[in-house]
This record gives C-alpha cells, sequence and structure tokens, in this order.
C-alpha cells in the first residue's frame, strides 16, 4: 500500500516507468492497468552503439531487440553489406512491432506488408512473431518472439532449419488467435513465423526467411549461416599464403605455394563436412592466372544440405489379397 504523493508523481524504478495521478478522488481497491510499449531507440543510436563491439569481435549476427520498420531494415542491409566487404560477413536479425491498440490482425498483416513493399535485405531478417510469452519468472507477458527464435538459432548447427519438427515446439509461446489464417501469407513475404501442426501440440517455427528476394540464394537463414561459415574459415586458411612464393606453374608436380593454399582451404571445408554442415565441396585454383599482376583467384564450389521443405503423402486402400494388393506381384516374383 502506497500513498500518492501531492504531485501525484510516482515512480515504478524496477521498470523505468513514472506514473501521473490527476488531480480528483480514487476509490481503494480499484484496479487501473496499461500496456507498455518497449522503447524505440533510432536506428541510427543503434548502429552508432553497435560500432565499438563489432570493432572488437567477430560475431556471426546481431539481433536488435525492439519494433522497426522498413528504414531501420534498410540500415541494417547497408551495414551488413559493409561488414561483407571488409571481410567480416555478419547478418541482423531484427523484430516487427507488436499491433497498436485496437488494431485488429488483418490490418496489422496489411501494415507489415505495406512496410515490406520495395525492401530487400539478404543480410536482415524479421520477426514478426508475437503472442503471450511467458518469462524466466512465470509471468506472460504479450511479446515479440525474436528472442526465442535467435535462442534457437545459437542452439542448432548452421545448416539445420530452425524450424525442424524433431527440435521440438517452442514451449513459451502462445500463439495469437486467428494466427494460422495470416501466417502462410507473412511467411511468403519474408517474414519469420510459427505456426501449427494438426495432431501435434504446441507452435512451431516456420521457413527461416530472409528479406532476400525470391530468386535469391539467400533468402533461407540455414543457407546464410552455411556460407557465412564457410568465408569466414576458408578467409583464415588462405591468409596463412598470403605473400608465400606461388611456385614454379610449369611443374605442377611440385609442392608449390599453390598446393599449400589449395590444402588449407581443403582442409578448413573438410572440418565443415566432417560435422555435417556442408555435403561436399569443390575447390579450384583455374591454371593460367597471370599471379604477379591479379593475384590468386579461387573457386569454390560449397554443396549444401537439402531441406524437407515440404512432404506430400499419397495414401491408398485396397484388401489384402486383392487384385490391387501391392505384395502379390513381390511374392510370385519371388516365387
Amino acid at each position: 500500500i502506497r500513498t500518492i504523493p501531492v504531485d501525484g508523481l510516482h515512480e515504478l524504478a524496477d521498470y523505468g516507468v513514472k506514473l501521473t495521478f490527476p488531480e480528483g478522488e480514487f476509490v481503494a481497491g480499484t484496479t487501473y492497468t496499461c500496456r507498455l510499449l518497449p522503447p524505440a531507440p533510432s536506428i541510427v543510436d543503434v548502429l552508432d552503439a553497435l560500432e565499438s563491439p563489432l570493432a572488437l569481435y567477430d560475431v556471426e549476427f546481431v539481433h536488435i531487440v525492439g519494433p522497426s520498420d522498413s528504414v531501420d531494415w534498410m540500415a541494417a542491409q547497408a551495414k551488413a553489406d559493409e561488414l561483407w566487404n571488409q571481410q567480416r560477413p555478419t547478418y541482423f536479425k531484427l523484430e516487427a512491432r507488436l499491433p497498436f491498440d485496437g488494431e485488429d490482425l488483418n490490418a496489422y498483416v496489411a501494415a507489415l506488408l505495406a512496410e515490406r513493399q520495395g525492401v530487400a535485405g539478404r543480410f536482415v531478417t524479421v520477426c514478426c512473431q508475437y503472442g503471450e510469452i511467458v518469462d524466466t519468472a512465470g509471468a506472460s507477458r504479450l511479446r515479440n518472439a525474436g528472442g526465442l527464435q535467435s535462442g534457437r538459432v545459437m542452439a542448432i548447427p548452421v545448416q539445420r532449419a530452425t524450424g525442424r519438427v524433431k527440435d521440438g515446439p517452442i514451449s513459451q509461446l502462445t500463439l495469437p488467435d486467428g494466427w494460422e489464417a495470416v501466417q502462410p501469407t507473412l511467411e511468403s513475404n519474408g517474414f519469420q513465423t510459427a505456426k501449427k501442426y494438426a495432431g501435434l501440440e504446441g507452435a512451431y517455427w516456420g521457413d527461416s526467411r530472409t528479406l532476400a528476394e525470391d530468386t535469391s540464394d539467400f533468402r533461407y537463414e540455414e543457407v546464410l549461416r552455411t556460407v557465412f561459415k564457410a568465408v569466414r574459415l576458408t578467409r583464415i586458411a588462405a591468409l596463412k599464403s598470403m605473400y608465400d612464393e606461388a611456385g614454379d606453374p610449369l611443374r605442377p608436380d611440385s609442392e608449390s605455394g599453390l598446393a599449400y593454399l589449395k590444402a588449407n582451404l581443403e582442409n578448413a571445408l573438410d572440418a565443415m563436412t566432417t560435422a555435417g554442415e556442408l555435403a561436399s565441396y569443390v575447390v579450384e585454383i583455374p591454371s593460367g592466372q597471370d599471379i604477379v599482376n591479379n593475384g590468386v583467384a579461387v573457386e569454390i564450389t560449397l554443396v549444401g544440405i537439402p531441406i524437407i521443405r515440404e512432404i506430400k503423402l499419397y495414401n491408398r486402400y485396397t484388401y489384402a489379397g486383392s487384385n490391387f494388393d501391392p505384395r502379390i506381384e513381390r511374392y510370385s516374383v519371388a516365387a
């Protein structure tokens, strides 16, 4: 029990919130409720704050918490391009806003689709999934599920899809009413969403899409993660050959610098194939290069692990021993 101060101001220090009670009569026992929106710093402030940590650490991705829009998505893509050109592949994970008060699900989806128009970001993901999420204290709050998606990403190898049903449902998340009707549209437009399967309990992640165009090789997060890891490993392996002697091109059987370069690249990718992150790879150094003036060009083909994104079951019913029993032919052939 607290007494309202004379000035009507009361600070909730644990939440960073100040309450203002206007003049009037307040009846004891009355409950007043409100929903607090998360803070929304500008993308300029966020990227400025990231300068120091990104200069010190080579990270796989950056998760920016809080509501974002197309301006934020494009700014994140520009920063990702900058890091890519610096040989530090990094992608960004952002969150869509929550529905406004009084905004129904259809209006919310329409707003997101309008925001998505004309935006392409191959190194950016946007999670628009929200719902009631149970925190570590057991409290259920309406929030974006981007943190849960990031946690799943960090818990699985790079080639694995976050929606793999075998890994189990999203235990802390309850989907909003009517979500199943709009989820396919949001997913097909490049947003990260969750969905339900008939016969299974709980919600599961859908396709882990990026904002890349549908024709891009980077439209799925698992492909992005696999390529980025291979780029990092091969770059470090290639650096061991910087300023090394290339060897005599007329003696290809010699243990030249080019052979050492290729062996190091293959050793780096062998680690990924052994871990099941790649199916295979091909490293080729084309002959006849002007190494003195142009350096060495190495062509690397990464053979990825296919993901089962759709299963079609065709069930047919027949009676045992009938002419349509598929076992009859096998038994007669065996005889």
